[in-house]
């Protein structure tokens, strides 16, 4: 016999030939089937959900006297009955007590406020909007 099924090949270029022609159809489907613009809006689309989740959508200043205020970013466009934080984007139709509640539980706890405010940040610059 003359190599494997008389094609002149020994048994380890055979495997190798095999592979090699295995991998380019799989190699072929994928970038068939893999679109970039689809993929890199997807990725813009879970990079600002998690930005408007990671958002406190408060805003703590010291004043003169020392103390510090807290303000709701959230503002609503002329025309509109929609609120919009100024900082994320996030739009809500109601704004009711829950973010009164935000601003006292962040003049609180000023640490989770620095926490979650440095992790917005790095959310920004990793998503590229920095």
């Amino acid at each position: 016999m003359n190599g494997i099924l008389n094609t002149g090949l020994n048994f380890w270029q055979f495997i190798v030939a095999i592979f090699t022609i295995v991998f380019s159809f799989v190699a072929i489907k994928i970038s068939f089937n893999f679109d970039l613009n689809k993929y890199l809006e997807s990725r813009r689309d879970s990079y600002t959900q998690k930005l408007k989740n990671a958002c406190t959508h408060v805003q703590l200043k010291p004043t003169n006297d020392g103390q510090i205020q807290g303000q709701s970013l959230y503002v609503s466009p002329r025309g509109t009955i929609q609120w919009q934080c100024q900082r994320c984007g996030n739009v809500t139709h109601d704004l009711g007590d829950e973010f009164q509640g935000a601003v006292s539980y962040y003049l609180k706890n000023i640490d989770e406020y620095h926490k979650k405010n440095k992790r917005f940040s790095k959310l920004l610059k990793k998503s590229g909007q920095v």
